[in-house]
């Protein structure tokens, strides 16, 4: 054997990639379709804890689909009270304390994130899937796949899915960089006809709850279909986000309300343009509420809003795509 062949083979490997072995996105892409699959169609009921910075909060959630029509009730076990109920009527929330963070979280779904089937075929440009080990959660063995994203514009989820059922047994999020932003695991879990359906019943007086319209920016984003044509065309959006939805409404100050969605096929950002906002001083750059993240400015009168469980860069280059516009819609 020569010198050079020797030399050749070690250049060779120290090029190879690092994550080099089996191409396994195939398997979790299956995986994750049945996931999703599971968490809409199915019924089962136990205790989650979920934790963010440095918060942590134990809840109960009760979720029963009869006939395709479903029912789901969270409510807090500790800490102050809180509680979500989603059912045909939309979606209705009460905070025993105000926490933008929590609140942010119930209301978009991010404690749940709902992932569409179809959408794991179509966003292999942007995202890595990866089947991981096993590792038992709430008493099941769960089969970890990884959602790693491709660049900055968007995060990635590790997820441990039950062997059985294909039903979310623990998540952890992370930002481009891998650093932990939240994680959900259950303690808990019950399928099929050892739910008990009496703890959809609420207990919590009416005038508690608050409904989560389309006016409020951390109600949930419409659920991604098909591009939407429009003469719209903001320069500069990350890659891989299209206009997926668009509204109109009025105001709360008497002016127009613009809803524009966003999306790559699994993270959506929501874009509100309110006409009639002045130049209001409180308006202006970056907030974070929970995992998700917020861009605002005022232009020419206008307040342009981005919004969504994104990167902070995201928001920030969806929303001046539009403040920069040179005539806002």
């Amino acid at each position: 054997m020569t010198m050079r062949f020797l030399l050749v083979m070690l250049l060779a490997l120290s090029v190879a990639p690092a994550h080099a072995g089996p191409d396994t996105s195939d398997e979790a892409r299956v995986w994750l379709e049945r996931m999703a699959t599971a968490m809409r169609e199915m019924s089962y009921q136990g205790t989650f804890v979920y934790v963010r910075d440095e918060d942590v909060d134990t809840m109960r959630i009760t979720h029963v689909n009869t006939d395709g029509e479903v029912h789901e009730r969270m409510v807090s076990i500790s800490g102050p009270h809180r509680e979500v109920i989603r059912d045909g009527n939309g979606v209705r929330c009460a905070l025993g304390e105000e926490d933008p963070g929590m609140k942010a979280a119930l209301a978009t779904g991010s404690v749940f994130p709902e992932f569409d089937v179809e959408a794991f075929r179509k966003v292999q440009r942007h995202y890595r899937f990866e089947l991981g080990k096993k590792d038992r959660v709430a008493g099941r063995v769960g089969q970890q796949v990884r959602i790693v994203p491709q660049d900055q514009y968007r995060n990635g989820y590790d997820l441990w899915l039950d062997e059985d059922s294909g039903l979310l047994l623990r998540w952890v999020l992370f930002n481009p960089k891998h650093k932990l932003l939240a994680k959900l695991v259950f303690t808990e879990l019950r399928t099929g006809d050892q739910v008990d359906v009496a703890e959809l019943k609420s207990g919590t007086a009416e005038k508690e709850f608050i409904e989560l319209g389309q006016r409020d920016p951390m109600s949930p984003a419409p659920k991604p279909g098909p591009v939407i044509d429009t003469p719209l065309a903001p320069m500069g959006l990350p890659p891989g986000y299209q206009l997926v939805a668009r509204a109109s409404e009025p105001g709360a100050g008497g002016g127009e309300l613009t809803h524009w969605v966003y999306s790559d096929g699994l993270a959506a950002v929501s874009v509100y343009i309110e006409s009639g906002a002045g130049e209001r001083a409180d308006a202006g750059g970056l907030s974070r509420m929970g995992t998700t993240n917020a861009w605002t400015e005022v232009v020419d009168g206008r307040m342009v809003t981005a919004i969504g469980e994104v990167p902070p860069l995201t928001v920030k280059r969806i929303g001046k795509a539009f403040s920069e516009l040179p005539e806002l819609p």
